[in-house]
C-alpha cells in the first residue's frame, strides 16, 4: 500500500542528503524554496523519493525524455541543449516568445544556469531586458540565483544594472532577497563603478 503524502514528507524531510534544505525552508519559507525550486537535479532526487511527480491529479508522470523536453524552445533552453535551441530559432521560432508564465528562453536559460544557451539566444538577438509577468529581467534571474558567469554575459550584452521589477526591486536585490551574498558584492560594486 501506497505511503501517505504526509508519510512521505515526513521520510524526505529526514532523508540525509535533503535535510538541510527542509531546515533551510523551514526557516526561510518561500525565499528559500524559490532558491532550490529550479535546481532540476534536486527536484529529481525529490520526486523519485516522492514515487514520481503527478500532474494535476491525474495521475500523468513528468516525462524526462530529454528529445521530449527538447521539443520546444523553453524546454531546449531548460536542458542546456543548444542544438536544439538553434534549431527551434532557425525554424522560426520567436527567440523572445515568452512560455505560460511569461519567461523567455532567456529566463529559463539563466534560471537552469545554461550558460551556453544564454550566449546563443543573445546572440540571435534576445532582448536582454525583456521583463516577465512580474517585471523581472534575466539579470534578477541571475541575481538571484547567484549566477555570477551568466550576469557578466547578460551586462556584456546591455543588461540594466538597476531595472525595477514591479516590487521596485533592482537585480542587487534579488540576489539580496535570497542571501548571494558574492553577488551583492559582485552587482554592488558594479553599481559603485558606474555612478
Amino acid at each position: 500500500m501506497d505511503q501517505s503524502v504526509g508519510e512521505k514528507y515526513a521520510v524526505l524531510k529526514d532523508d540525509p542528503e535533503l535535510k538541510c534544505i527542509f531546515d533551510d525552508v523551514m526557516k526561510d519559507g518561500p525565499v528559500a524554496l524559490q532558491k532550490y525550486w529550479n535546481d532540476t537535479e534536486l527536484m529529481t532526487k525529490v520526486s523519485a523519493k516522492m514515487g514520481g511527480v503527478k500532474l494535476n491529479g491525474a495521475g500523468a508522470q513528468r516525462s524526462t525524455d530529454p528529445s521530449q523536453a527538447a521539443a520546444t524552445l523553453h524546454g531546449a533552453a531548460k536542458m542546456g541543449d543548444v542544438d536544439a535551441v538553434t534549431k527551434h530559432l532557425d525554424e522560426g521560432k520567436s527567440v523572445d516568445e515568452p512560455n505560460e508564465r511569461g519567461i523567455t528562453a532567456l529566463g529559463v536559460a539563466v534560471g537552469f544556469n545554461r550558460a551556453a544557451v544564454v550566449k546563443v539566444l543573445l546572440q540571435r538577438g534576445a532582448e536582454v531586458d525583456k521583463r516577465d509577468g512580474q517585471g523581472n529581467t534575466a539579470l534578477h534571474y541571475a541575481a538571484g540565483y547567484g549566477r555570477k558567469e551568466i550576469a557578466e554575459l547578460l551586462l556584456e550584452s546591455g543588461a540594466d544594472l538597476v531595472a525595477l521589477n514591479n516590487a521596485k526591486q533592482k537585480p542587487v536585490d534579488a540576489a539580496r532577497t535570497n542571501n548571494e551574498k558574492s553577488m551583492v558584492q559582485y552587482l554592488e560594486g558594479l553599481e559603485v563603478n558606474k555612478a
